[in-house]
């Protein structure tokens, strides 16, 4: 192997480990920003900027094979307040949100429909009242959507 390619394979993994890096600190900040919102998060005690480094590990937070949030499942967590903090343009490879039986209100914000890979939505059982965004008719990936036991008004969008 020449020194030339050796150097553009060292240059391409570093490439590699500098964009995980700055993915994995935009979906701490990302997490730590809605968690800070919630009126009640004592479930959430692990996710915080000092144990950035254990994302993986935090309640709820599962991670795919690059290191990147798949999913977020929080059912049943005590979870008070809205999405509205939530930067969900943040998780680009996220495939589930989970966070059903919460005490959650208003609705999604109409930037959900920036997660292009997201497969299944369960937000049923919370405090949601406000019409569904159309944006949701985005998710293209979407197959499972589920929003029973809320107070919601107006259509979903297709």
């Amino acid at each position: 192997m020449s020194k030339l390619h050796t150097q553009h394979l060292l240059l391409l993994l570093f490439l590699r480990l500098l964009i995980k890096k700055i993915t994995t600190a935009t979906e701490v900040k990302a997490l730590v920003k809605w968690k800070t919102s919630l009126t009640s998060s004592e479930s959430l005690s692990s996710w915080s900027l000092s144990n950035a480094t254990n994302l993986c590990h935090w309640t709820g937070v599962i991670c795919d094979a690059t290191g990147s949030v798949a999913k977020i499942i929080l059912p049943n967590s005590t979870l008070t307040s809205t999405l509205n903090e939530l930067d969900f343009a943040s998780f680009a490879n996220l495939i589930q949100l989970k966070i059903h039986l919460n005490l959650l209100v208003e609705m999604l914000p109409s930037n959900t429909s920036t997660l292009s890979k997201l497969t299944h939505l369960d937000l049923s059982g919370n405090n949601f009242t406000q019409p569904f965004p159309s944006s949701i008719g985005r998710l293209s990936e979407l197959q499972d959507l589920q929003l029973y036991n809320n107070s919601l008004s107006g259509v979903i969008p297709y």
